[in-house]
């Protein structure tokens, strides 16, 4: 007989066999293992394998029996150990018989072992571990069904797709809270078909501030987008703009940081902000969207009031002093008019055609002293005079324009009144000629009525306007 103490054991966990232990060693290999309750263990005189809790002698190492019988293993190694140790005690004889067929028999009764061993496992945790287990698993099973039912009626009523969308928008945490919520509810606005947009800027008061577009439409959807200066709120400047394009990517555009196309910042005032579709290129397309707001720059509110009056107070000095060099403009345009008319009617009366040209000659000093000061306020000195350059140099270059070009047709008209006096046509056709004549006076006249009208218009709106409208000259 073999006491417990000689046994060998075997023990089978995770798919793989292992032994043979002693006593002593399998209860040291059973001590390292956490879940000792997947070990199966045999050891020969035993039926089958069974688990490591159920074998008394390994749960409480007390008990000591003497068994007989075959191994019962799932594969043949176990019989094959027996019947090496048979061959080394009698010395290595080659002739020790092995019988193959009590092996297969082994085989087949080991599987059916391991069978009965994992049913009785199974049935042990149903019967005692698994109460609590089984319940947790049931419970699961109740909320999974829940929550596929859950998305059959989101998606079945509606709102899923939007719900999906806003749990995707990205966190923004550079502009105000409200600002955020609106872009993320702009996304989800149904149906398609009607465009929902909205924009946000950086928030707080930052030189080149950052632009949010949200929208409900698919990616790649594009905006052109326009920022204008309202120029009367500008600060040392008389215009500000930049247009530029972007481009949806997950519901949401994010432009660079804004600046001039110069790459300067923007002055501080108000502006206007116009938003269109990309694809629409029609001329009379409307924007989207329309916001007008401040762009402050690095001035707080307080400074940027009392900038702005400072620079009111200057421009109002400015417009008041060119509105006055153009009235005396006009003044002294009427005046060489009224002098030409009167110095052409005197000639006229003259009977003798030699006396006309004489006395025509006369008046030509005081025509050249008045030509010496327009020729000098509108020559070159003073140039370029085209619309571009005036603009950077004038608040009303228009009026001063209007006023260079009656100029040169006062000129025109004097020239015209000396060649009637020296070609002698005065003395051919005096009728056609002082008809003529009188034609251009009154021509000359209305283009300084005009003058004068357009410089009270600009002293008028000077009154009513916290800063001067910068005037557009004519091209």
């Amino acid at each position: 007989m073999e006491t417990t103490q000689n046994k060998s054991w075997f023990i089978h966990h995770n798919g793989k066999q292992e032994g043979p232990f002693s006593r002593e060693q399998i209860e040291g290999r059973l001590a390292a293992e956490k879940d000792r309750a997947s070990i199966l263990a045999w050891c020969e005189g035993m039926q089958g394998w069974k688990p490591v809790a159920e074998i008394d002698e390994l749960r409480s190492g007390t008990a000591a029996q003497t068994v007989q019988g075959g191994a019962p293993k799932g594969e043949v190694t176990a019989v094959l150990d027996v019947s090496r140790r048979a061959f080394a005690e009698r010395g290595g004889d080659s002739t020790v018989n092995i019988d193959v067929k009590s092996l297969k028999q082994a085989e087949v009764e080991a599987k059916k072992a391991e069978t009965v061993a994992a049913r009785a496992r199974f049935e042990a945790g149903i019967r005692g571990a698994a109460p609590k287990s089984a319940f947790r698993s049931i419970v699961k099973m109740v909320m999974f069904v829940g929550f596929l039912a859950g998305l059959w009626g989101a998606y079945e009523y509606g709102g899923f797709e939007q719900k999906i969308l806003l749990m995707r928008f990205p966190k923004i945490a550079d502009i105000a809270p409200g600002d955020y919520e609106h872009l993320k509810s702009t996304v989800a606005v149904q149906p398609l078909t009607t465009v929902s947009l909205a924009m946000a800027l950086t928030a707080g008061q930052t030189e080149s501030p950052i632009m949010y577009l949200a929208s409900n439409q698919p990616d790649e959807t594009g905006f052109e987008v326009r920022v204008n200066a309202i120029p009367t709120t500008l600060l040392n400047a008389s215009n500000a703009s930049v247009t530029f394009r972007m481009t949806l990517k997950d519901h949401l555009a994010v432009s660079a940081p804004l600046r001039l196309r110069s790459g300067e910042i923007f002055p501080a005032g108000r502006y206007k902000i116009e938003i269109y579709s990309a694809a629409d290129t029609s001329k009379d397309r409307r924007p989207l969207l329309e916001r007008e707001l401040s762009l402050l720059g690095l001035l707080s509110q307080d400074a940027y009031e009392a900038k702005r009056k400072e620079i009111r107070d200057r421009l109002v000095a400015q417009a008041m002093a060119e509105l006055n060099d153009w009235s005396a403009l006009g003044r002294s345009l009427s005046e060489t008019i009224s002098e030409c008319e009167r110095a052409f009617k005197e000639a006229v009366s003259i009977p003798i055609a030699k006396k006309k040209v004489v006395f025509w000659k006369k008046s030509e000093p005081r025509w050249q002293t008045r030509a010496k000061i327009f020729t000098e306020r509108f020559g070159e000195k003073h140039g370029p005079w085209t619309a571009e350059a005036m603009k950077k140099r004038y608040l009303y270059p228009a009026i001063l324009l209007e006023a260079r070009e009656i100029w040169r047709s006062v000129e025109k008209f004097r020239a015209a009144q000396d060649s009637a006096f020296v070609s002698g046509k005065l003395n051919k056709k005096p009728a056609v000629a002082l008809t003529e004549f009188t034609q251009a006076v009154v021509r000359e006249r209305n283009l300084i009525e005009s003058l004068k009208t357009s410089i009270r218009k600009a002293e008028d709106s000077l009154k009513d306007a916290s800063i001067p409208p910068p005037e557009k000259a004519p091209g």
